[in-house]
């Protein structure tokens, strides 16, 4: 996904140096540009994450850095994005990761100019780099109205993950976030020694849900540069551009008639990359 890995050793004579001054040096970028890619998360010593700028090297410490490669020139002018479902008053959008579900320049922002319907609301939100199924409403009353349903956890809503580590079997997390009851259960559909392809359904929907769950079970979403650093380490899990994290299938009752509708998005190119390199299906 454009990601470069740059590979150094730490010698005797660079030993103390603080770790923003190094991968500056190393580099050839500002201080400031070498903080970028520290506070992304794109920085590992020994196969570990690591994002503080200070962090004190040791000689023969490795460090691997992850850089997009790809020329500003030669990125792709966005694409139209893919509808999913619409019935004239909903609609379900296949959302790219990389993007965010509201707000300037987002999925919500895309939308209304690509349909021409200016009154066009997210109904939830995905994480920015989470793909896959996101619910619109095309009025404010209709936004109103499936916004109760999610209130009334009305709404089921399936995801995919690839996860760091052995995950055996069927598991149930139920732990509390933000003092508020959160439950998540898992349905394993393959896993090795070095990772897991997990079925998520949540009852529950609090922020960053899944990855916080996953994280405090020590099987980190592959990617995950806010909560990936517990469970096991690996160099095959550097370089992976985001998490592995997909919105598969969404379900709701229609407010109007209470027919069943069920909206499925595929996994993405990047997960199913990622899928065959840690040889999982």
């Amino acid at each position: 996904m454009g990601l470069q890995k740059k590979p150094f050793v730490v010698t005797p004579s660079e030993q103390g140096q603080e770790l923003i001054a190094f991968l500056a040096g190393k580099l050839d970028v500002s201080r400031r540009r070498a903080k970028e890619l520290l506070d992304r998360r794109n920085v590992f010593i020994n196969d570990r994450r690591v994002w503080m700028a200070r962090h004190t090297l040791k000689a023969g410490d490795s460090v691997a850095a992850f850089l997009d490669d790809t020329p500003t020139e030669s990125r792709p002018i966005p694409s139209p994005l893919r509808i999913l479902f619409t019935d004239g008053r909903y609609l379900v959008a296949d959302k790219p990761p990389g993007l965010l579900s509201n707000g300037p320049d987002s999925v919500e922002s895309r939308l209304r100019e690509q349909t021409a319907k200016p009154a066009i609301r997210a109904v939830h939100r995905l994480d920015r780099d989470t793909s896959g199924c996101l619910l619109f409403a095309e009025t404010d009353d209709l936004f109103a109205r499936m916004v109760e349903q999610f209130r009334a956890e009305r709404i089921g809503k399936i995801y995919h993950a690839l996860v760091a580590g052995t995950i055996a079997t069927d598991t149930v997390i139920e732990k509390p976030l933000d003092n508020l009851k959160a439950v998540t259960r898992l349905h394993v559909l393959d896993s090795n020694r070095l990772a897991s392809h997990v079925q998520v359904k949540i009852e529950t929907g609090r922020t960053h849900q899944i990855r916080k769950h996953l994280s405090m079970i020590r099987h980190p979403v592959l990617g995950d540069r806010e909560y990936g650093t517990s469970g096991p380490q690996n160099e095959a899990y550097q370089g992976i551009s985001r998490h592995m994290l997909h919105a598969a299938r969404l379900e709701y009752p229609d407010p109007e008639t209470g027919i069943p509708v069920r909206v499925e998005s595929p996994l993405p190119g990047d997960i199913r990359a990622v899928m065959k390199r840690m040889e999982l299906t």
